[in-house]
C-alpha cells in the first residue's frame, strides 16, 4: 500500500506532501491545481515512467517547474509497504540529464543511484580497511549487507569478535562453511547459533550456555548485544561509529548477552 508522496519541483508542486490511508483515497482540486501531476508523479516514482512520458507526447525535462521560476530539478519520494516491509524510492530529474532513483527497504539503501557508485564505494572501503585497518566495525557492517562473499574474503579473523554481533545476525544463506571451519571463535559462535554443530562447548560463557542448551533441544535462548566503547568504557544499546561520549572513532565492542527468544507468532515473554 503507498502511505505517502512528497515532490519537489514537480511540475506545479514546488513542496507538497500527500498522506494515504487504506481503501479509496480522492483527489480533489480546481482545474490547473496538479492533480494529474500527482497521478504522474506516482507513476513515475514507481515505475520510471508515466503514460505521456511513454508515449513522448512530454519529455522528461518538462517536468521540472519552470514558473515562477526555472528550476534545475525534480524530485519525488513514495512510500508503500509490502508483505510487512517498509520502502522507499527517492528518483531526481536534473535538466544536464543525469538523473538518480534510490530504493530503500526499511530505511536501508538496496539498489542505486548506480550500480558503479556502488562498487566504487566498496573498493575504496576495503583500500583503507586493508591500509590502515580502521574502522573495522563500519566498513563490515556495510560489507556484509552488500557483498557478504568479499566481507568474508577480506576480514581479518582476529577481529571477529570486534563484529560477532553482525556475525550473530547474518543469514545462513550468506555464512562461508569453509571459513567458519578453519576460526575456532567462528566455529563456536555459530555451532551456538545453531548453524552448525562443529564444538561441544566454547570458552565463551554464553556460547558455551547456548551450545549446552540446543543440545538438551531448548530454543528459547538467544544472544543480543550491548556496545561498549573501549575508550571511556561507557555502555550503550545500541552500536555506534563514533562514541556519543567521548567521541572516539572505531571505539565499539561488542559484548553478547543471553536473552530469551523473540517469536514473531507470540509476542509474550511468558
Amino acid at each position: 500500500m503507498i502511505t505517502s508522496l512528497e515532490l519537489v519541483n514537480w511540475r506545479t508542486h514546488s513542496e507538497t506532501k500527500l498522506e494515504f490511508g487504506k481503501g479509496t483515497n480522492v483527489i480533489v482540486g480546481v482545474m490547473g491545481s496538479g492533480k494529474s501531476s500527482i497521478v504522474n508523479a506516482i507513476c513515475y516514482s514507481l515505475f520510471g515512467t508515466f503514460p505521456a512520458l511513454k508515449n513522448r507526447s512530454v519529455s522528461l525535462e518538462e517536468v521540472i517547474m519552470n514558473k515562477p521560476n526555472t528550476q534545475n530539478f525534480a524530485q519525488t519520494k513514495i512510500d508503500f509497504n509490502q508483505e510487512g516491509k517498509n520502502y522507499r524510492v527517492e528518483r531526481i530529474i536534473k535538466r544536464d540529464s543525469t538523473n538518480e532513483a534510490k530504493l530503500y527497504e526499511n530505511n536501508m539503501l538496496i539498489a542505486g543511484p548506480k550500480q558503479k557508485d556502488v562498487n566504487e564505494k566498496v573498493e575504496k572501503l576495503l583500500k583503507l580497511y586493508k591500509e590502515h585497518r580502521r574502522l573495522t566495525y563500519l566498513i563490515f557492517e556495510y560489507l556484509f549487507r552488500k557483498h557478504p562473499k568479499l566481507a568474508w574474503k577480506n576480514l581479518d579473523q582476529s577481529q571477529c569478535q570486534r563484529v560477532c554481533d553482525l556475525l550473530w545476525n547474518l543469514s545462513e544463506e550468506v555464512i562461508d562453511f569453509d571459513i567458519i571451519s578453519q576460526n575456532v571463535y567462528l566455529r563456536e559462535l555459530f555451532s551456538a547459533k545453531g548453524y552448525v554443530a562443529l564444538e561441544e562447548k566454547s570458552s565463551t560463557f554464553e556460547f558455551d550456555l547456548l551450545i549446552n542448551l540446543k543440545k538438551s533441544d531448548y530454543k528459547g535462548a538467544t544472544l543480543t548485544f550491548e556496545y561498549i566503547c573501549k575508550q571511556c568504557k561507557q555502555i550503550y544499546p545500541f552500536s555506534f561509529h563514533r562514541c556519543p561520549s567521548c567521541h572516539a572513532i572505531d571505539s565499539v565492542l561488542s559484548e553478547p548477552i543471553i536473552s530469551k527468544e523473540y517469536s514473531e507468532k507470540n509476542n509474550s515473554f511468558q
